[in-house]
């Protein structure tokens, strides 16, 4: 890219390298630098679209095993500043939903933070 700034082809090449690294917002930053050179690029917009579906479900993996981890969920139940929480039906629910579908954690978020108040 030193030598031929305005190759976009060498921006999806640089932001697939990096998020084999799991440098993620490097990569980002590599397909959004070559996509203010060639907007048009569906390579670049594809590689963009992939990198972050990939992180998003490897984020809500891990969400998911917080969520279904039984050790987890008991020092949650313990804990004096969370433990509360669990004797309100409506939290119970919304986290019975997570547990079931990490994704609904998406939609869910709001109303965890209303919950009790």
């Amino acid at each position: 890219m030193a030598i031929k700034p305005d190759w976009s082809k060498g921006y999806g090449r640089k932001g697939t390298a990096l998020y084999g690294l799991k440098r993620f917002r490097e990569a980002e930053k590599a397909y959004n630098d070559g996509l203010a050179i060639d907007p048009t690029n569906e390579q670049l917009k594809k590689g963009l679209a992939e990198m972050k579906d990939s992180v998003s479900s490897s984020g809500l993996n891990i969400i998911s095993q917080f969520f279904k981890d039984p050790a987890v969920v008991e020092r949650l139940k313990e804990d004096p500043t969370t433990s509360s929480f669990f004797s309100q039906p409506d939290f119970l629910e919304i986290f019975s939903q997570i547990q079931a579908n990490p994704k609904a954690l998406e939609q869910c978020v709001p109303t965890l933070f209303a919950v009790g108040t």
